[in-house]
């Protein structure tokens, strides 16, 4: 179980890799560039890197997977 500001995650991040291409609704397609225990940084190119909660910002619906 991942803590994050001193708040236990109940649910496992979703499992992401480096160079991996994901969607933000927003932004659109961006690739990851940085994994932690509760976060994803995604390069949204001209757009810039944003900072994620992951599982979060997934079981909220501003993330998901290309292929998922």
């Amino acid at each position: 179980m991942a803590i994050f500001r001193g708040v236990a995650l109940d649910h496992p991040p979703v499992e992401l890799s480096i160079d991996e291409k994901i969607i933000n609704k927003f932004l659109g397609e961006g690739t990851v560039c940085e994994i932690t225990a509760t976060s994803v940084k995604i390069d949204f190119g001209a757009k810039g890197v944003k900072t994620f909660l992951n599982p979060g910002a997934f079981e909220q619906g501003h993330l998901r997977k290309v292929n998922g």
